[in-house]
């Protein structure tokens, strides 16, 4: 709780979170984007070289991650904006993360304008991209995700 008081609204500091690089090892072969996890995006220095003349907003962190071939990843920190409309009523009082199943109809509540790769606040394991980075992705052949249809609507009050 001390620590979410010094931090912004917007940045996620969940329970158990660790702090420091990402470190380890890695095998195999990675597409520009690829997943440490379901919920951990990480994209090579290469796929964020190729999208950056285009302004994305996409900050990033260095990774301490051995990828073959000298390949270097960095992991997008990713600001939690907007909340699912529906469901999901159970409200954790620490981290204000809502339990239960993802709605199947996806409707986002935002009042601001967003980055180009954002959490959901209340589902921050659901990443969403705008379509200004879905289109420049497929237009610069970086893969490593599927894209659907989010509906997005303003807050109620």
């Amino acid at each position: 709780e001390k620590v979410n008081l010094i931090g912004r609204p917007d940045l996620l500091i969940l329970p158990a979170t660790q702090f420091g690089p990402l470190v380890g090892e890695a095998s195999g072969t990675f597409p520009e984007l690829c997943w440490l996890n379901p919920w951990t995006p990480l994209i090579s220095e290469e796929g964020l070289r190729r999208l950056s003349p285009f302004g994305l907003d996409l900050k990033c962190v260095p990774t301490q991650i051995a990828f073959p071939a000298g390949l270097r990843y960095l992991e997008p920190s990713l600001r939690a904006l907007g909340r699912l409309a529906d469901g999901m009523k159970c409200v954790c009082s620490v981290c204000q993360r809502q339990r239960g199943r993802m709605p199947d109809r996806l409707r986002l509540e935002l009042d601001t304008p967003t980055p180009d790769l954002f959490r959901v606040a209340n589902f921050p394991t659901l990443i969403v991209a705008t379509e200004r980075f879905v289109a420049l992705a497929a237009e610069h052949d970086i893969r490593g995700f599927v894209a659907c249809e989010i509906e997005s609507i303003q807050p109620s009050r």
